[in-house]
């Protein structure tokens, strides 16, 4: 027992070296859209319902069901989208988009779709899925300036977990992932009028491409008590070198015609601390078939970066209610703003929706964002 404590102790320093030492320039993070999670506030550390244990962590494969899923719709869309939309249909569009600019300081806004590539296998121990996201994001700091980026992200994930200490009510685990991803973007960055130039007189012709592909690995630890307490600890992007390759248009991006050699980056490794008290389990009454609360401490060494948010922002706590195995209601506070889900299991598909807050800016309040989420998605094999 003393050895696996030993091996569990080098695996968290390691975790801080690579992070203390690891920082690189921000790139374009692959996402994957599940809202039957994002009313938790993303994905908890200890949580490993479905196929959600390919994004929280590795080491949870050791307590894993079999579930198979094979597709799924999920759309985001956040407030300010449609704020956007509601200015740009008003009569006098350059009066009503300064009056939105004075009001956010600047215009920042996405949208996502996941699917219908959404298949993912769940067992004992290892799981892998593959998944496609549609993205869309535009970013108008003033009427000068305007960035814009419309693509594609492919992820292809998979882990393995296992048991390394066992004994009556308690149990020990570690884990591994790796994952591979490849993502295709066109984005414009310029003035306002610039944009506005390429987009009606240039056409595709004027945006660029940026061919952005690479894998990373994941590693996890986990402590479980009976199976009212879990305890987990997960270092994401342990090391995952990124390739980078631009071209001028989408012709020379099928020609394969890049204007500059291929550069090489990397993700920050981002640590996560977390645990979660089932307060109610299955079975214990007729209508509530379980309730579990949720904590976590997400990239706690976010204050080493040169630019740091408020350590407030990184904390969440959430929780879980099943009524009749058919209705879930999650809710909870995640970057200081509410987060709320609701989910209805009809065996065969999943209908899930989830509102939630964020925030832009580095200290809380500054910056509030709404995102919404709903999603279907099929699967089989539920436990």
């Amino acid at each position: 027992m003393k050895l696996y404590f030993k091996w569990i102790l080098l695996l968290i320093f390691s975790f801080v070296l690579f992070v203390a030492f690891g920082e690189k320039p921000r790139l374009i993070y692959p996402e994957v859209i599940e809202p039957s999670t994002s009313g938790l506030g993303g994905v908890p550390t200890t949580y490993y319902k479905g196929n959600s244990v390919l994004f929280s962590n590795p080491a949870l494969f050791a307590f894993t069901k079999k579930h198979t899923s094979v597709t799924a719709f999920n759309f985001k869309i956040d407030s300010l989208a449609y704020s956007a939309l509601k200015y740009i249909q008003a009569k006098d569009r350059q009066t009503n988009l300064l009056n939105l600019l004075a009001h956010t300081n600047s215009l920042c806004t996405n949208a996502a779709f996941t699917g219908p590539i959404s298949f993912s296998f769940i067992d004992k121990n290892f799981g892998f899925g593959m998944f496609n996201t549609t993205r869309a994001i535009a970013l108008l700091p003033s009427l000068s300036s305007l960035f814009s980026l419309v693509g594609e992200d492919i992820v292809i994930t998979g882990g393995y977990g296992a048991s390394v200490f066992e004994r009556e009510e308690h149990l020990i685990s570690l884990g591994i992932q790796m994952k591979g991803f490849f993502q295709v973007y066109a984005y414009m960055n310029s003035t306002l009028f610039g944009s506005a130039y390429t987009i009606f007189e240039k056409k595709l012709k004027g945006f660029p491409v940026v061919l952005q592909a690479g894998f990373g690995f994941d590693l996890g630890f986990a402590y479980k008590y009976r199976d009212i307490f879990t305890l987990a600890l997960t270092c994401k992007d342990l090391y995952s070198p990124v390739f980078l390759s631009y071209y001028e248009n989408y012709k020379d991006f099928l020609d394969s015609k890049p204007n500059t050699k291929a550069s090489y980056k990397t993700f920050m490794p981002n640590v996560n601390l977390g645990f979660s008290v089932k307060a109610i389990s299955e079975g214990y009454f007729k209508n509530i078939y379980s309730l579990i609360f949720y904590m976590d401490l997400k990239n706690m060494f976010s204050f080493i970066p040169s630019i740091r948010k408020n350590y407030l922002l990184n904390f969440a706590f959430s929780g879980e209610l099943v009524l009749h195995r058919v209705l879930s209601l999650q809710f909870g506070i995640s970057e200081l703003y509410p987060q709320f889900g609701i989910g209805l299991d009809f065996t065969y598909f999943n209908l899930n929706l989830s509102v939630y807050g964020k925030e832009l800016a580095l200290d809380p309040w500054k910056r509030p964002l709404i995102n919404i989420e709903i999603g279907i998605h099929f699967d089989y094999n539920k436990h």
